[in-house]
């Protein structure tokens, strides 16, 4: 496989071979760096995420984490012994994905892809026949989170967010207050992203 997705498996196995075909025992250096442009200027050029020695025809794994970044990777097997050399390129796909938690009348949004999110987001609260809707706009960077504090007036409602082309739904939230609105707290900053 040469596309990858966050948190999927790198399945790498190296051997190094004879005319016959039969496995030669040697020991086999590993490396997984960026290669394209927008990945450099992200991390340095010398940013090593997978650095390892492997015996000849056995595996090894690779687990890409939740934030990496989309772009093209450089996997290269060097033998040890020998001035031989092989390099594959692997793509890491781009991944827009929001997470959204409910507690009590707050709403947080989390961006728990790979790449930032720019969007509207439709929110409709509903109680009994009645449907308000409120259009919130979301900038959140890679692992970021943004919260909306909920108010309508007092009753039980639910809530639709709707986005692109998904729904999600909370039922059964009681609110408190005047008129129907978001109030947006303060943002929280991005977690770690510097790994792939």
């Amino acid at each position: 496989k040469e596309s990858f997705k966050p948190f999927e498996l790198l399945l790498i196995k190296v051997s190094f071979v004879d005319q016959a075909n039969d496995i030669i025992d040697s020991d086999i250096y590993v490396k997984l760096t960026a290669k394209d442009e927008n990945l450099l200027k992200i991390f340095t050029k010398d940013k090593v995420f997978l650095e390892e020695v492997v015996k000849s025809g056995e595996e090894t794994l690779y687990k890409f984490d939740q934030y990496a970044r989309p772009g093209i990777y450089l996997l290269e097997a060097k033998v040890e012994d020998l001035d031989f050399k092989q390099e594959k390129e692997l793509e890491v796909e781009k991944v827009e994905k929001l997470n959204y938690s409910l507690v009590g009348d707050i709403l947080t949004a989390k961006n728990i892809g790979n790449v930032q999110i720019k969007r509207n987001v439709e929110l409709l609260l509903k109680i009994q026949d009645q449907t308000t809707n409120r259009i919130i706009f979301l900038d959140l960077d890679i692992g970021q989170e943004r919260s909306y504090k909920l108010e309508a007036p007092k009753g039980t409602y639910n809530l639709e967010i709707k986005q692109e082309n998904e729904t999600i739904s909370f039922f059964d939230i009681p609110l408190t207050g005047n008129v129907v609105t978001t109030v947006e707290l303060e943002k929280k900053d991005k977690i770690n992203t510097g790994g792939l």
